[in-house]
This record gives C-alpha cells, sequence and structure tokens, in this order.
C-alpha cells in the first residue's frame, strides 16, 4: 500500500527533476494556471483512469492518462519544457515521489500538439503544449 496517490508523486516527481525546476522553477500546478502567475509553467491533469479488473478480483493495477501542459511566452521555451518534462516521465519506472510514493511499471509517452492562447487568466499570447502520457501504476 502507498501513502501518495499518483498525482502526488506525479507532482513530486516533476517538482524534483532538476532540468525541469531550471526552467519553471515550483510553477507546477494541478489543473488551472494561477491568474498572476510567472512563466514558463507547468499544469497536469488526469483526463482518463481506466484499471485492470479481473474475474475474481482486481489485480489493483490502473493507467490512467495524464495531461501534462507546457505554458510559455514563447514557442522555443514552451518546447524546452516539453523536452524536460518527456525527459522527465518518458519511459519512467519504479518508485514515483520518492518515500511513501507509488510503484510506477511504465511511464509510456501518447501525444503532443501545439496551441497558441490568445488570452490566458489576462495574459495575452500564451503558447501552450499539452503532452500525454500513460502512467501504468499499482494502486
Amino acid at each position: 500500500m502507498y501513502s501518495m496517490i499518483i498525482e502526488e508523486a506525479l507532482y513530486a516527481h516533476l517538482n524534483t527533476y532538476a532540468n525541469l525546476t531550471a526552467l519553471v522553477g515550483n510553477r507546477i500546478y494541478p489543473l488551472v494556471l494561477p491568474q498572476k502567475g510567472s512563466y514558463p509553467a507547468i499544469t497536469y491533469q488526469k483526463v482518463s483512469g481506466p484499471r485492470l479488473h479481473a474475474l475474481q478480483t482486481d489485480p489493483g493495477t490502473a493507467h490512467p492518462r495524464f495531461q501534462i501542459s507546457c505554458w510559455a511566452q514563447t514557442y522555443s521555451k514552451a518546447k524546452a519544457v516539453v523536452k524536460q518534462v518527456q525527459a522527465a516521465l518518458q519511459d519512467f519506472s519504479g518508485i514515483m515521489g520518492g518515500a511513501g510514493g507509488v510503484q510506477v511499471d511504465a511511464v509510456l509517452f501518447e501525444n503532443e500538439f501545439d496551441l497558441y492562447e490568445e488570452e490566458t487568466e489576462g495574459k495575452t499570447g500564451l503558447y501552450h503544449i499539452p503532452v500525454d502520457f500513460i502512467i501504468w501504476h499499482q494502486e
């Protein structure tokens, strides 16, 4: 049994990846950006939460899809953040989130696309690049 939920473990993992925090500092947020935030920044959200099932007992394995959104005032900075998010997550396996974290079997890159948000929380012109990962983990 793990003391963290996968969202907490994901946050802790991203927040301790030095090459990523060199770009975004501690600007890693669940779901939404703060109204008067600084950039670049990251938001994350679970967009699906499927689990494996068996006839007599569930094996306790989940494979949710997480979307990590990279935000910046320039396209090149947004892409630099994406590169570090991928380095932090792609093909990761082990305990995510440190002691008391979540056992992760695999993190698989799924998708990436480019967006430009003309207005975001009072800011004009933010580049937004969502990157999707499937995180296979034990509950």
